[in-house]
């Protein structure tokens, strides 16, 4: 998956992010702090995986930033299922297919800045509430095969390291590797780490 995000930064001539001096310093809401972003995912073939997630956030200090986010995902495998049919005699293909929409809540804290080539490095921590919709198939009393709606609510509790490395003095790419630790059954990471990849942008 790709993401970009929006925030506003200020950097020195080295390219280093840095934040700007205020002679005053605002009170209450400041609409500069505002973070904004999302992801999308793209993939078609045997695999059909489409997906967008939107996310807002603020930056409450200049270490620590937390908001909520929004997602959908489209998922279809040709194939996934090989099932015997009465009606045709022989072996059928049958496709995986699901619709999942995840709300999700994130924070993030800034724990090294400046660290060389590699930049600055931030823990992340999001829950995500996944819920999933899946088409599924089985046979009934007569052995003949049918469809079957499965709904699936599943808790996923991410946490993990991110790396912001600066590339201009308005742009720098982000890495993020998260672990779901409450590795439901149903989870789409378990067993995995996910992965993800981003460019920040500042206004």
């Amino acid at each position: 998956s790709l993401s970009i995000a929006t925030a506003q930064e200020v950097y020195t001539s080295s390219g280093r992010s840095t934040h700007a001096k205020r002679q005053h310093k605002p009170e209450g809401f400041d609409a500069s702090r505002l973070i904004f972003g999302g992801g999308f995912v793209l993939a078609a073939g045997d695999v059909t995986n489409l997906g967008i997630s939107p996310m807002v956030g603020y930056r409450f200090t200049d270490d620590f930033s937390a908001g909520v986010g929004l997602g959908y995902q489209y998922l279809k495998i040709k194939g996934f299922y090989e099932l015997y049919d009465q009606v045709t005699g022989q072996y059928s293909d049958y496709p995986l297919q699901s619709n999942i929409i995840y709300p999700s809540v994130w924070a993030r804290y800034m724990l090294f800045r400046d660290l060389g080539f590699i930049g600055d490095i931030f823990v992340h921590t999001e829950f995500e509430y996944d819920i999933m919709r899946f088409k599924d198939y089985a046979y009934d009393a007569n052995y003949n095969v049918v469809r079957e709606n499965i709904a699936v609510n599943v808790p996923c509790a991410l946490v993990g390291l991110g790396i912001k490395s600066p590339i201009t003095d308005r742009v720098s790419i982000v890495v993020l590797g998260l672990y779901d630790v409450l590795q439901q059954e149903y989870s789409p990471y378990k067993g995995t780490l996910d992965l993800r990849f981003g460019v920040n942008v500042g206004f």
